[in-house]
């Protein structure tokens, strides 16, 4: 938590508009495929995240190149898995 006063104070209001604006997953169950790929996508996710937060990438382009390499390490199977579940469940 921050130190001071002003800070744990704008901590804590994001926290609350966080809360009040989450909305539920709307698959009740995690693919075989989000098991399989998570945590390498979540990697390169992370790698992506910190190279554009710290300006070693430019985050138009960074975004971009992040969500070609996402898909074709497999995010694409991810999506596919996602949305047939979604489907499945919607009847």
């Amino acid at each position: 938590m921050p130190q001071t006063e002003v800070q744990a104070d704008r901590a804590k209001e994001s926290v609350d508009i966080a809360t009040q604006n989450m909305v539920p997953n709307l698959i009740k169950s995690t693919t075989d495929e989000e098991v399989e790929l998570g945590s390498v996508l979540n990697e390169l996710y992370k790698q992506y995240f910190v190279d554009m937060m710290t300006g070693k990438k430019d985050i138009d382009a960074g975004t971009a190149e992040l969500s070609k390499k996402w898909r074709e390490q497999g995010g694409s199977k991810v999506l596919d898995a996602v949305n047939k579940a979604y489907q499945a469940q919607k009847k």
